[in-house]
């Protein structure tokens, strides 16, 4: 018993060592557990709506507006229960919505456009006249700038009949054909009605080195000059004999000159070319064995240039000016770096950005316009130069001819020099110059330039600003270092006599006094400013003039009524001086009312201001030639060229639309 005892004791120690959690397990089972919570189902929050701008709730499902109207495809367009917001994060990432978004915005900016514009338009439409016919000219512009043609332009602005225009090209030229007889009947009938006429003449090669010869008219319509293109020929033979014939051909062809009679041609202007106005062969010499009458001028503006731009030749420092402008317009046009560099110290000295023209001798004031601009950026030209003086020769030799004071000061003067000589050319190139203003005018600009020889406004400033230096500072003009001492000073006097006195000899041998012998008497008899007050210098005033004109008129008018009228017209012309003080105003008044009281003076005075003493507007048919014919527009043949020209010149106030458009309607049948 006592054995068992002990056997049972070391069994149950035993188990208790091999599970020590036995006893534990037992009482944690016999403990109640808590029954579980069931989840409960998730719904839809209301701060999503604040949060997720593009949310709604529909039918108890999460819906996407951006993606219903765009039609995508995703839950969110269906309907999508899974309420939380990492789906609602998640579809906000994805590429569905994005897109969907974008599209979205498109739509609204592109309906704000239009409901803008559709604003804009009403409000246009419904304001006063005048801003109704800036919402045309404002859709004119856009059509103009989009490089849309006329017809479709008209179209788009609702011009009656637009829609049934003709494109086709041919017939676009009949309708240019029958514009372009409109005017010239009307300039023809004019020239007809005016008693006498003058021709200036030109030649030229356009785009396609096709020699051609512009010609102008001037005559009197209502007792005023009045200048109009005639035509641009295109001529084979380029000799005197060979301009005479195309000349002479055009005239009688167009009806302007009559059964081979051109005793009305009295004018002729011209360039100073020897095929125009050779002694013995030029044109002029030719005309005049048709017409003795005749009277031809070489161009007055053509002299001017002449006159100004070999006023240099001889004088070795103005013609080294020259070739260095030449070659400082050449250093910048060739290289965008260095213009670039330019136009860099031109904004930050300056403010504004101007480019180095290109002046030459041809061009009549474009040496005033490359000086001007040297003179005015002078600083930032030396600044550039200086600073690729070390990496070209070209830069170093252009900076020191140009970072000099006799440069500096040759340039002050050429300003003031050239701005004179700008303005009477500029006066002889207008159409309404006339006999008095020629030598008015050149004795003035003559005066003018002799008073330069003693100093000139520009000129002097600059010499005051070198002056303003210190006799031991460095010599600076706009901040820029140059060169300057007193035996430059003493070589700039005697470049400036001696271009000063070179360039009004050529003007006084230009415009020489005998040579306008006919013009000047024209003026003594027609100019009321020339004639004396005093009567016993009236008695004998202009009475040699007259006789000259006298001679060489003698034919067209009667010479012993003119003379014999001479006295008493002296006397009115004094009297009306008050109120017809000028030359043209005087020549009105007796063309329109004095007609039968003073005939043949009447008849001078319509050949004085006939003749023709400039050529400029044949330069300005050059250049609109140019401007037609260009090289996207190479193969515009010389008829079209000669109709477009007559157009653009002489359009719109000359054109019968109405009588053209019915001689268009009459050239054939057709079928709208």
């Amino acid at each position: 018993m006592a054995q068992s005892t002990l056997k049972s004791f070391f069994s149950s120690a035993k188990n208790s060592k091999e599970n020590p959690n036995a006893s534990s397990d037992s009482d944690s089972s016999q403990q109640i557990q808590p029954p579980k919570k069931k989840a409960k189902p998730r719904g839809f929050c209301e701060e999503w709506l604040n949060k997720f701008t593009w949310l709604f709730l529909d039918d108890g499902t999460m819906k996407c507006k951006p993606c219903i109207d765009t039609r995508q495809n995703n839950p969110f367009v269906k309907g999508c229960g899974n309420f939380g917001t990492s789906t609602l994060t998640r579809h906000q990432q994805t590429s569905y919505h994005t897109d969907a978004l974008k599209a979205v915005k498109l739509q609204c900016d592109f309906k704000k456009c239009t409901d803008n514009a559709e604003t804009m338009k009403t409000k246009f439409l419904n304001n006063s006249v005048s801003t109704n016919r800036h919402f045309t000219q404002i859709r004119t512009v856009y059509c103009m700038a989009s490089l849309a043609s006329l017809m479709k332009l008209q179209q788009e602005i609702g011009c009656p009949h637009a829609d049934l225009f003709y494109t086709k090209p041919e017939i676009v030229c009949e309708m240019e054909q029958v514009i372009s007889d409109q005017i010239t009947k009307s300039i023809y009938d004019k020239i007809n009605d005016s008693p006498f006429f003058g021709i200036m003449l030109d030649e030229t090669c356009d785009i396609t080195v096709d020699k051609k010869l512009v010609i102008y008219v001037r005559y009197i319509k209502d007792g005023e000059a009045q200048v109009d293109y005639l035509g641009n020929k295109k001529v084979t033979d380029c000799t005197a004999e060979g301009i005479k014939v195309a000349l002479c051909n055009f005239l009688e062809q167009t009806g302007i000159v009559k059964d081979g009679n051109y005793s009305s041609l009295m004018g002729l202007g011209t360039d100073g070319a020897a095929v125009m106005v050779g002694c013995k062969n030029g044109l002029g010499v030719k005309l005049k064995t048709m017409n003795n009458k005749l009277v031809q001028v070489h161009c007055v503006a053509h002299r001017l240039n002449l006159a100004a731009s070999q006023a240099s030749k001889g004088i070795e420092y103005m013609e080294d000016y020259r070739r260095y402008i030449q070659l400082l317009y050449r250093f910048f046009a060739d290289s965008n770096v260095r213009y670039d560099k330019l136009r860099e110290l031109q904004t930050l000295l300056h403010g504004q950005v101007k480019q180095v023209p290109e002046g030459t001798t041809v061009r009549w004031l474009s040496i005033e316009s490359a000086v001007k601009m040297i003179f005015e950026y002078y600083d930032s030209i030396i600044l550039t130069l200086e600073d690729d003086k070390d990496k070209t020769g070209k830069a170093a030799g252009l900076w020191t001819f140009l970072a000099d004071s006799l440069f500096l000061l040759i340039t002050a003067l050429l300003i003031d020099v050239l701005t004179v000589i700008g303005i009477l050319s500029l006066t002889f190139q207008k159409d309404s110059v006339n006999l008095a203003s020629i030598r008015n005018n050149v004795d003035a600009t003559v005066e003018t330039l002799k008073t330069m020889r003693h100093g000139s406004t520009t000129c002097d400033e600059v010499l005051l600003v070198l002056d303003s230096n210190g006799p031991d500072s460095e010599t600076k003009y706009k901040n820029v270092q140059i060169k300057d001492n007193q035996n430059i000073r003493t070589r700039f006097n005697a470049v400036r006599n001696n271009y000063l006195d070179n360039l009004i000899e050529n003007i006084e041998n230009r415009f020489p006094k005998d040579e306008l012998n006919l013009l000047e008497c024209f003026d003594a008899v027609f100019n009321p400013k020339r004639y004396p007050i005093n009567q016993i210098e009236l008695l004998k005033y202009a009475n040699d003039q007259l006789s000259t004109l006298c001679d060489q008129y003698s034919g067209i008018i009667d010479v012993a009524t003119c003379k014999a009228q001479f006295l008493q017209f002296k006397h009115f012309v004094v009297s009306h001086k008050a109120v017809y003080g000028d030359f043209d105003k005087l020549s009105k008044l007796l063309i329109t009312e004095y007609t039968d009281i003073y005939p043949d003076l009447v008849k001078l005075v319509t050949i004085a201001q006939i003749i023709p003493v400039s050529s400029a507007p044949c330069e300005r048919g050059f250049s609109q030639q140019n401007i037609l014919k260009s090289k996207v527009r190479n193969r515009l043949s010389p008829d079209r060229v000669d109709r477009l020209l007559m157009i653009k010149l002489n359009g719109p106030k000359e054109i019968d639309f109405l009588s053209a458009a019915r001689e268009f309607a009459s050239l054939k049948d057709r079928k709208k």
